[in-house]
């Protein structure tokens, strides 16, 4: 029995052995962006090898995991092959500047496929910003990337200050040296952040996985195609333990931006020639946000923090919208201050609202 046993176990072993002998693979993956005459991109070249002839299919993701482009199969030879996909979508538009990823899957003339697709095994790592400086002469923010990922520029107070801008909410930026403008203001564009005492700016990369292709370099929030008009499906992610991965990179990347914040002071002040408003004993502030981004926010939990001329002031441990503080404006002295609201996510998102006011004598 025993020898008839070990002989059945060395047959199966075998039979698995030559199961994965005849495996059909896709290696060698590699894609290059494409540029026209004019030196803009509009085209990427996706490079693999197959080990035996089959047909293969392209399908291309948006950050939120969408299929936004399918290239039907084609026959392909053993060896290496190309596909190029021309930036458009499945209604025959270019996709919005942003980042995208791409799966392959083969099948071979025996019925046995396999599927490449990166996504969920590479990238995910939080890195510093290298290099990062901003010339406040010339607005210039310069900052290097070792590999493509979503970039996060925040400036605020340091040593536990407020939060006071956010200049890149996670946007797709390619390897290399990059400039963006800043003007040094703050979001509400009433404070010169440059001048406040221990301004600080932070950045952070988020590394995007080999599969990725960088669209356009955006100036402003990516934008995702609106409406999909063909059959709606999402990228099935692989089962993979996300051991300090964020998985920013991927379908819940809209829920991992920065949201927005608004301040509400009644409107029974009066204001300076200057614009600035006058406040005087115990103020009311609302704090709420955008119908649209209200529910997400409830949903999630956050602490709002209130800050005085970049000091901390007050927090809620986990707090609802809206909310209302009361400010006592007594214990201030004549002049100018600025309020500022931020709401921590604990999953990494902000929110901030700022607004400069006066005290008179």
């Amino acid at each position: 029995m025993f020898f008839v046993a070990k002989c059945r176990w060395v047959l199966m072993l075998l039979s698995v052995f030559a199961h994965h002998a005849n495996a059909l693979t896709i290696t060698s993956v590699s894609h290059k962006a494409m540029t026209n005459e004019s030196g803009q991109l509009n085209r990427v070249n996706i490079r693999f090898a197959l080990d035996e002839d089959a047909a293969v299919e392209l399908n291309i993701y948006d950050g939120r995991d969408y299929l936004i482009r399918q290239l039907p199969s084609k026959s392909y030879t053993a060896g290496d092959n190309s596909i190029e996909w021309g930036l458009d979508d499945n209604g025959g538009n270019r996709v919005p500047d942003g980042h995208y990823h791409y799966t392959l899957t083969a099948k071979g003339s025996g019925g046995n496929s396999v599927t490449y697709d990166t996504t969920d095994l590479t990238g995910g790592d939080l890195r510093p910003l290298s290099n990062l400086e901003w010339d406040n002469k010339t607005g210039e923010l310069k900052y290097s990337v070792r590999k493509s990922s979503l970039v996060n520029i925040r400036a605020g107070v340091e040593n536990g200050g407020p939060l006071l801008l956010t200049l890149l909410n996670w946007y797709p930026r390619s390897y290399g040296m990059h400039t963006e403008i800043w003007n040094g203001k703050d979001a509400s564009g009433q404070l010169d952040i440059s001048q406040i005492e221990g301004m600080h700016l932070s950045g952070t990369a988020y590394t995007l996985s080999s599969n990725t292709v960088i669209v356009g370099q955006p100036a402003a929030a990516p934008e995702f195609i609106k409406e999909i008009t063909w059959d709606k499906q999402q990228r099935v992610a692989s089962s993979v333990k996300y051991s300090g991965r964020l998985k920013l990179g991927v379908a819940n990347l809209s829920d991992k931006r920065d949201f927005t914040v608004i301040m509400e002071i009644p409107d029974d002040f009066k204001q300076a020639e200057d614009g600035n408003i006058i406040l005087s004993g115990v103020v009311p502030v609302r704090i709420t946000a955008p119908d649209d981004q209200l529910q997400r926010i409830n949903n999630q939990r956050f602490e709002p923090v209130l800050f005085v001329d970049g000091k901390y002031q007050s927090e809620i441990e986990v707090g609802f919208l809206p909310l209302t503080w009361r400010l006592d404006t007594t214990v201030l002295t004549p002049g100018d201050h600025y309020i500022a609201i931020n709401l921590r996510g604990f999953d990494g998102e902000y929110g901030v609202a700022i607004k400069k006011f006066r005290i008179e004598e």
